[in-house]
């Protein structure tokens, strides 16, 4: 079965769930209807994403770049460093998501205590786009931002019923989905769910970047 539910389908289950019309595209002019359901989407989107999925998450050592600093690849939303990052104040360095970078907030700066590091292993949170998302992934998101688009419109309770409940459907198969990938990685990497969790952390702040 070919999978077609794109960003418009999921705008038009939302729109379908209140018994409004659908549209055949996105961004459609005069339809605040659209908009409304399109900026919930994009919000429940990134709210599920913030929570780490599997396939947003994976190793990745920053390399400082010409200006010394430690650059982020697109899209990242938090960075977990796998060994001791020192602020040149004492203690563990609070990374931050900055501006691209990698920023040093115990200091305030994007230096460290050991300016010869030219590298800092770690595990990346990414934006993922919607298409790179998994289909069970995508149907909860949506059976999600279909609720509160229906809180937001003030639907009959009847249709937010059956809306909530069919978010816990799809929310219940997502999280399956999920756990699969998430331990097939670990085994598939020759890690243990032990190992996985048992490694030192950074705190970081993470920077919530607009779609």
């Amino acid at each position: 079965m070919n999978d077609n539910f794109d960003l418009l389908a999921a705008i038009n289950t939302m729109l379908l769930a209140s018994g409004e019309s659908l549209i055949n595209s996105l961004g459609s002019e005069g339809s605040t209807d659209s908009s409304v359901a399109e900026f919930v989407l994009e919000q429940t989107t990134l709210e599920y994403q913030m929570r780490g999925l599997t396939g947003g998450i994976y190793d990745y050592t920053l390399i400082k770049d010409a200006d010394d600093k430690f650059p982020l690849p697109e899209g990242t939303i938090s960075f977990e460093a796998t060994e001791p990052v020192y602020a040149a104040s004492g203690g563990l360095a609070r990374l931050v998501v900055r501006d691209g970078y990698l920023f040093n907030g115990t200091d305030g700066t994007f230096a460290y205590a050991d300016t010869g590091t030219t590298d800092i292993p770690g595990r990346i949170t990414r934006l993922q786009d919607w298409t790179e998302l998994p289909l069970p992934t995508r149907k909860a998101i949506a059976a999600a931002a279909a609720v509160e688009y229906l809180v937001q419109v003030n639907a009959d309770p009847a249709k937010l019923q059956l809306a909530q409940q069919k978010a816990y459907m799809l929310t219940s198969a997502h999280k399956g989905h999920d756990l699969s990938q998430r331990s097939a990685n670990i085994l598939g990497s020759g890690g243990t769910p032990t190992n996985a969790v048992r490694r030192h952390r950074n705190t970081w702040i993470p920077r919530y970047p607009s779609f």
